[in-house]
């Protein structure tokens, strides 16, 4: 799901598994040789199925009132990735990004790359909606525009990348390393502190874009600074989340609801910096594999449409609920297959010739 122009997915990142000469992971970044690495493609496919998981329950309560005991408890699974999957994307585009473009051609590459597909395909799908309701033309102008001027896009995570790409490219170009570590640490107090006042709009999702650019920047730093990552923080994540759940606090986590306090903060990064190690880690020993490796390079596209999907699915199966354990486990698991592959079937059809502009492929 991190989205950036031609050249920013095409990188060279190498990592070196533990030998005689190498005993820990070492990222060794080349910009002469542009090659596309199955393992980040791996991560994100990974990543972007549990943003699928997360939202069942959340799709079934809001749209249809849908309370079901079971689908709680399988949310619940959720627990496990909640506080990294999502700052995991904004480190992965850190990783992948070229921040030393000129300005004028990052910033097109946001607006193509970002912008440009959640606008054709949240409002496409809206103005299908509107148009099926019998709503006026004036009407769903002023509709659409007040969305666009709030929201960008409708989902928080579309505003925040634009947002904080734009943030980190400014960053990047101070000097030392530790002055935009401290400011990118105080853009993350400042953006949770403000999220708490509801009396502040959050116009284009700036307060979560604030607390993720950290993310985005030590993405950024681990590579252009060819940081060595020890391996023991590739799997540190499990029982530090163990510590976190037996102490008997709540698990901080920043999705579209941010659930951090400012004495969480240390947590939250902590857990989201080892969350983002652990599933690089486990998509290097996964190896090449074609499935994950589509949904990966497709996370955008299955980012935008599974809440189409999952409004469409749920309407037609919404009478099946009736409590039965085994019934709530088989409509779980079969929306997310199907939704997943209407999401791939959507993903190729965009990626013809014809239909590559709608993903800012031109």
């Amino acid at each position: 799901m991190t989205p950036d122009s031609k050249d920013d997915l095409r990188r060279v990142v190498d990592v070196i598994g533990p030998s005689m000469h190498h005993p820990v992971p070492v990222y060794i970044i080349s910009f002469m040789t542009k090659e596309r690495l199955h393992y980040i493609d791996v991560a994100k496919g990974l990543l972007i199925l549990m943003v699928v998981w997360g939202h069942y329950e959340l799709m079934c309560r809001l749209c249809y009132g849908i309370k079901d005991p079971i689908i709680d408890r399988l949310d619940s699974v959720e627990m496990l990735w909640v506080s990294f999957f999502m700052p995991a994307f904004f480190f992965i585009s850190g990783l992948c990004s070229n921040f030393r473009k000129p300005f004028i051609p990052f910033f097109t590459a946001g607006l193509k790359t970002l912008l440009i597909p959640a606008i054709v395909i949240n409002y496409g799908t809206s103005l299908i909606e509107y148009l099926s309701w019998g709503e006026s033309p004036v009407w769903i102008i002023k509709t659409i525009g007040k969305s666009f001027l709030l929201k960008c896009a409708g989902e928080w995570f579309i505003p925040s990348m634009f947002i904080s790409r734009l943030v980190v490219w400014g960053l990047v170009r101070l000097g030392r390393t530790d002055v935009r570590i401290l400011i990118s640490l105080l853009l993350l107090i400042v953006g949770v502190w403000m999220y708490d006042y509801s009396c502040l709009p959050e116009i284009w999702a700036y307060k979560h874009a604030l607390m993720v650019v950290i993310f985005m920047l030590v993405g950024n730093i681990v590579k252009i600074d060819n940081i060595t990552v020890p391996k023991i923080l590739n799997w540190i994540y499990w029982p530090l989340l163990l510590v976190v759940i037996f102490s008997g606090c709540c698990v901080p986590y920043i999705t579209n609801r941010v659930c951090v306090t400012m004495w969480q903060i240390p947590i939250v990064f902590i857990l989201a910096v080892t969350g983002t190690f652990m599933i690089l880690a486990a998509s290097r020993r996964i190896g090449a594999c074609s499935m994950l490796e589509f949904l990966g390079r497709n996370s955008l596209v299955i980012y935008l449409a599974h809440f189409i999907f999952y409004r469409a699915y749920l309407s037609l199966v919404a009478g099946w609920f009736n409590g039965s354990v085994l019934m709530s486990v088989v409509l779980f698991l079969g929306l997310i297959s199907v939704n997943i592959i209407s999401c791939c079937i959507l993903a190729y059809v965009l990626n013809m010739r014809y239909m590559r502009w709608i993903l800012g492929k031109f």
